[in-house]
């Protein structure tokens, strides 16, 4: 009797286990729809995969998540799915990365993969993973779930990031109005913002899960894509829709020079010009907003203890002034420099974000901030 794990595979003429076998592939969040996709590679046979995820189990988790049990609660999710993506198959590479992703996961591994898919529940992680995917010419799938549907979203950056359009190009209105409600003064966040939690059951998250999987083990082959794409499934009256994204003239993201070049630097980068000829009308964009300065309107107290500080490490509550005991403080908030602003900036002092970038001569220089 024959004993070989994938003799069922082998029978499909159009199926590639030694392709599957040699891919690599990053999960980012193993909640519902991560938990699907780690079954899903891990049963296929994807010989690498990476998990990324900073939550903890909770109860609620155990309805849509395969992977978890009840003596789970309390543990790392990336952790608990990468042993049990294990146990299925012992002879893969799974690691897990428990932490912030925008921290966890660097320039170096991500160009290391075949696909990136987010199984994620915020915009913000997901415009941050595509602007890094894009970056990197990776491919990048994003899924979307509620109870009743199921959006999976296609974009071939690694062959055609040229042409096909980005993640932010096709964004409605009502998500930027989403991510400004977390957020007063720029990019500090509301310490009184709540989340909404939206519904979800087994059935969407494991649909989601089975298209994503299919459609990254099915990118930069002869048959992928040329553009990007959307599969919406409303999962009630079973049907399915296919919507190709337009690139957006106007797109940011999308309309970065061609040609990049990767460095990395130390936190404190005052050195790092030293063997780059530039002047003072260099633009360099930091890839986090910089608190700049912080004065009260009222009594005018300046709180520099603030100023350079990546505004993810603060909330709102830096907006209030402990002498006039109400919101008055004026935060100056930046991510654009002159080269003369930006060595000022970094004098003898920590730069607090993922990586900056700056254009020369058409071409993209990215420099990653080590530990950054």
């Amino acid at each position: 009797m024959p004993t070989d794990r994938y003799l069922r595979h082998s029978l499909i003429d159009w199926f590639s286990q030694d392709e599957i076998k040699s891919s690599k592939i990053a999960v980012i969040g193993a909640g519902a729809v991560g938990n699907e996709v780690i079954k899903n590679l891990t049963l296929l046979g994807v010989g690498h995969i990476d998990i990324y995820d900073f939550d903890s189990i909770e109860i609620h988790n155990l309805t849509r998540s395969v992977l978890f049990r009840e003596t789970d609660i309390g543990s790392k999710k990336t952790e608990i799915a990468g042993n049990r993506a294990k146990e299925l198959d012992g002879s893969l590479n799974v690691n897990s990365f428990h932490g912030d992703i925008w921290e966890t996961l660097t320039f170096n591994n991500l160009k290391s993969y075949n696909c990136v898919i987010a199984g994620v529940d915020n915009f913000d992680a997901r415009l941050k993973l595509n602007t890094l995917c894009l970056l990197c010419g990776v491919d990048f799938i994003n899924t979307g779930i509620d109870s009743r549907f199921v959006s999976v979203e296609i974009f071939p950056y690694y062959s055609n990031a040229e042409a096909c359009s980005c993640y932010e190009c096709n964004l409605p209105y009502s998500v930027y109005k989403r991510i400004q409600d977390r957020y007063s003064c720029g990019w500090l966040k509301k310490i009184s913002y709540i989340e909404k939690k939206i519904p979800t059951t087994i059935i969407t998250s494991s649909m989601a899960g089975a298209i994503a999987a299919s459609s990254a083990l099915r990118l930069g082959n002869c048959d992928s894509p040329t553009g990007s794409y959307k599969i919406l499934c409303d999962t009630i009256n079973n049907s399915v829709s296919k919507t190709h994204y337009d690139r957006r003239d106007d797109c940011i993201v999308c309309n970065m020079p061609v040609e990049k070049v990767f460095l990395r630097s130390k936190k404190y980068v005052d050195c790092f010009f030293e063997d780059i000829t530039v002047d003072n009308d260099l633009k360099i964009t930091t890839s986090d907003q910089i608190i700049l300065g912080a004065v009260c309107t009222q009594c005018n107290k300046s709180f520099s203890q603030y100023v350079g500080l990546n505004t993810s490490r603060v909330s709102d509550l830096i907006m209030r002034c402990d002498i006039c005991n109400i919101k008055s403080v004026h935060v100056e908030i930046r991510d654009n420099f002159t080269f003369a602003e930006f060595v000022r900036l970094t004098n003898n002092t920590i730069l607090d974000v993922k990586y900056f970038h700056f254009t020369l001569k058409n071409t993209m220089y990215i420099v990653e901030i080590e530990g950054g």
